[in-house]
C-alpha cells in the first residue's frame, strides 16, 4: 500500500498499476482481506500465520482507493485530489472514451460522504489518466482540483482524467531466499553444524561477536573463564546470510549455580521438572517467590529462569508470563517467559537473560509480579517455574594502547 503511493506521487504509472492489481487481486482472490501471503505465490497458503479481516490489510487497499484512484490528499488548508487512475480501473481506453463517458455518465468512480471539516463531499472520478484535465465543484469549473478548509455543508466534486497513461518501467529482480538455520550442537569438544544445501560458508559468532568463516561444518571450542556461547549462520554463493542458531553453551566447572524455589507450594503435576517439583506462578498464586542463591566470585552473571507455559501457541496469542526480577533488593529487570505450545505444559525452556553484577557471597533473589508486568491478555499470565540459573561471564579482556 505504502509502495503504490510513493509510486502515484512518483508519477511511475506502470507501478501504480501493479500495486493495484497485487491488491485487488488478494481481495478478489481470498474474498477477504487476510493479514498474510506467500511471496513465491501471492497465495495466503503456507503462512505460519494468517487471520481474515485483517485491520493493516483492509486499510491497504482502502488506501489504495483513497490516496491513488482518488488522490485525496489532506494539506495545511485545503484538500487536493491528484488522482492516477489506470485505463483498466476507468472503463474506458481512450480520451474519446473518456468524453463518451462523461457525456453518457458512464466510466465513473464516486465517493460519496467523504466528511472533511465542516464539509461533507461526493467526488466523482470521470475516466482514466495519470492526472486530473479539469476540475468542477457543484458543477461549476474550478482552476485546481481542491476545496479549501472554510468549505461547510454537501458539495460534488468532479474530476475528468487526461485519458494519458504513459509507458514507464518497474525494475524487477528475482525471488532469493536466506539459507536454512544451521542446527548445533556440541560433541567431543567441538561445536558441530549439519551442512546446510547451498551454503558455500560459515561463520561463527562467539558471545555475539562475528568470528572467522570456514567451509567446515565443525570448529573446535574449549570452556574458558566464565559462560561462553557460541552460533552459526550459513551464506551462500550471492552472499545471502542464514539466521542465527540456536546457541550453544560452554560453561566451565564452578561458573554455574542453579537454585530451586522452596516451599510447600512446589507441584508435581507435569513431567519434566527437576528436584522435588516446581512452583505455579498466576496472577492468584505465588505473586513474589524468594530464591537465595550463593556465588563464589565477584562478577557479572546472567540469570534466567526454567519454566513451562502451556497457554497457548508459540506463533499467536498474548498469553506470556511477564515477571519482575529483584535482586537484593534493586531490580534488575523483567522475565519474559512465552508460551511454549498450547497444553504443552512438559514443555520446558529458558527465559530472557538478565545481567546482574554480585559480590561473592549470599544473594536474595525475587520474581515478583508488578503492574508493569500487565501483558495485553490482562487475564491469563501464568507459567511453572522450575529453578534459576545464575551463570558468571567472562571478564572483560583489558586492552593496552
Amino acid at each position: 500500500a505504502y509502495w503504490t503511493w510513493a509510486t502515484a506521487e512518483g508519477g511511475n504509472t506502470r507501478a501504480v498499476q501493479r500495486g493495484l492489481d497485487d491488491a485487488t487481486r488478494s481481495t478478489a482472490l481470498f474474498l477477504t482481506n487476510k493479514e498474510n501471503m506467500v511471496a513465491s505465490t501471492g497465495h495466503y497458503e503456507g503462512t505460519a500465520l494468517n487471520s481474515d479481516r485483517q485491520l493493516w490489510s483492509v486499510a491497504g487497499t482502502i488506501a489504495g482507493t483513497f490516496r491513488v484512484l482518488f488522490g485525496l490528499q489532506l494539506e495545511d488548508d485545503r484538500m487536493s485530489f491528484q488522482p492516477m487512475v489506470p485505463p483498466s480501473y476507468g472503463h474506458s481506453r481512450t480520451p474519446a472514451d473518456t468524453q463518451r463517458a462523461v457525456r453518457d455518465g458512464g466510466g465513473v468512480r464516486t465517493l460519496r460522504g467523504v466528511r472533511y471539516r465542516g464539509a461533507t463531499l461526493t467526488i466523482a472520478v470521470h475516466g482514466f489518466g495519470d492526472s486530473v484535465a479539469a476540475a468542477r465543484l457543484d458543477g461549476a469549473p474550478i482552476t485546481h482540483a481542491e476545496v479549501p478548509e472554510t468549505l461547510t455543508g454537501e458539495h460534488t466534486v468532479e474530476l475528468t482524467m487526461n485519458g494519458r497513461w504513459p509507458a514507464t518501467s518497474v525494475h524487477e529482480v528475482p525471488s532469493r531466499f536466506a539459507p536454512a538455520t544451521p542446527r548445533t550442537e556440541l560433541r567431543n569438544g567441538a561445536l558441530v553444524w549439519n551442512a546446510v544445501r547451498g551454503a558455500e560458508l560459515y561463520v561463527v559468532f562467539e558471545n555475539g561477536v562475528r568470528q572467522g568463516g570456514t567451509t567446515l561444518t565443525r570448529t573446535t571450542v574449549s570452556a574458558a573463564d566464565g559462560l561462553h556461547e557460541y552460533e552459526v549462520l550459513a551464506v551462500n554463493a550471492t552472499g545471502d546470510e542464514s539466521f542465527l542458531s540456536d546457541p550453544v553453551r560452554v560453561v566451565p566447572n564452578g561458573a554455574e549455580t542453579m537454585a530451586k524455589p522452596e516451599g510447600s507450594e512446589l507441584a508435581r503435576e507435569y513431567a519434566g521438572f527437576t528436584g522435588a517439583g516446581y512452583l505455579p506462578l498466576s496472577l492468584q498464586r505465588n505473586l513474589t517467590v524468594r530464591i537465595p542463591v550463593r556465588v563464589d566470585r565477584e562478577g557479572t552473571y546472567a540469570i534466567d529462569v526454567r519454566y513451562a507455559n502451556g497457554n497457548g501457541p508459540v506463533n499467536t496469542e498474548d498469553k506470556v508470563a511477564v515477571r519482575t526480577l529483584i535482586v537484593d533488593g534493586d531490580t534488575a529487570g523483567v522475565i519474559v517467559m512465552p508460551q511454549r505450545g498450547a497444553s504443552r505444559w512438559t514443555d520446558w525452556g529458558w527465559s530472557n537473560v538478565l545481567r546482574v553484577r554480585l559480590g561473592a557471597g549470599t544473594h536474595t533473589l525475587i520474581i515478583a509480579y508488578a503492574p508493569l508486568d500487565a501483558n495485553m491478555n490482562r487475564r491469563e499470565n501464568s507459567a511453572l517455574l522450575d529453578l534459576v540459573r545464575v551463570m558468571r561471564l567472562p571478564t572483560p579482556s583489558r586492552r593496552s594502547n
